[in-house]
This record gives C-alpha cells, structure tokens and sequence, in this order.
C-alpha cells in the first residue's frame, strides 16, 4: 500500500493534467452525439476524476476550488443544462486565481507553499519573488476566467473548444516558460 501511495503520488498531477486538458475536446464531442443528460454526467465523471487525482496536500487548494466549480457547473445546469458543461473552465479558472489571490493575503503565497516541497527553507528574497509570482499568476488566471467566459457567451462551439482546449494552454505554457526565463536569470544574477 505504501508503495501504490508514493507511485499515485507521483503519477497523480499527470493524470489530473491529462484530464484537464482532454476535458474541452470531450465535451466537444460529447455535446452532439450524446445528449445534455449524459454530457452533465460526463462533466460530473470528470470533476471526480480530477479530484481523485489532485495529488499531494500541497494541492488542497485546488481540491476546495475543484469541487467548488463542480457545484457551480451543477447549479448552472439546473437553468441552463445546454450551457453547463462549457461553464466548467470558466469556474476552474475562478477558483484557481482565487486560490493564488487568497494565498497572499496569508504569510506564505501559494506559491512559496508549492515551492517548499523542493526548497523547504527559501531566502527572503525568494519568498518575496514567490508573492510576486504568485499575483501575476492570480492576474493572468483571472484573465483566463474572463476569456473563457466570453468563448461560452459567444455561444460558438469551435471558439470554445480553440480558446479552452488549445490556446489557453499555450498562453499559460508561454508564462511558464517566461517565468522560468526570468528565474534563471535573477539566479545568476544573484546566486544565494
């Protein structure tokens, strides 16, 4: 049991990314050929599947915000059962900024709490990074939520499922990328 625990552990951010990212093209299909009701059951199937696999307590964050959006997709589909599924990116990405906007309202960003798994002991200047981070991931969630919700208001399948299913993750790949850029060069600029 131990063992099946630390490999879950290790495979279970990769199983819940999986997920996220198959989401958008799976409602895509789903919405057509197999109805309203099997599609919420669907969202609901998947909502679960991302929760069983959210991984570590590092990720209770998540997990709060993760069911949280699974009751919001479930109360939009009491009044809009169409228009549910398409909602769920958009709560995600809420609950997600929340999640990193809260955190700096506390002595530790989310940030810096992700961060002490690998550096249990960060420098003063690191946490202050970390806080600064941890806004612009805030920001650019919060942007996120706010294009996401026009791609559903839009109405048009295609335009959801480009903005949800593909650019959306470029955009945050291109900020992970530029973070980690600028994180190698404020390290050689000041290594300590």
């Amino acid at each position: 049991m131990i063992c099946f625990q630390s490999n879950f552990g290790r495979i279970a951010p990769v199983f819940s990314a999986c997920i996220g990212i198959a989401y958008p093209f799976a409602v895509y299909v789903a919405l057509d050929r197999l109805g309203t009701s099997v599609l919420l059951s669907l969202v609901g199937f998947f909502i679960l599947l991302r929760l069983v696999f959210s991984g570590s307590s590092v990720a209770k964050p998540f997990l709060v915000f993760g069911m949280l959006a699974g009751m919001a997709t479930a109360l939009v589909a009491l009044f809009a059962p169409e228009q549910a599924a398409f909602f769920y990116p958009v709560f995600m990405n809420a609950g997600a900024s929340a999640a990193f906007g809260m955190s700096l309202l506390s002595s530790r960003s989310l940030i810096e709490i992700l961060a002490r798994v690998y550096e249990p002991e960060p420098t003063e200047k690191a946490k202050q990074y970390m806080r600064k981070l941890t806004f612009v991931w805030s920001a650019f969630l919060a942007l996120n939520c706010a294009l996401s919700l026009l791609t559903v208001l839009n109405g048009d399948k295609d335009v959801w499922l480009f903005y949800n299913g593909f650019l959306s993750y470029v955009l945050m790949g291109i900020l992970f990328a530029a973070e980690l850029v600028v994180r190698r060069h404020l390290q050689r600029r000041d290594p300590a």
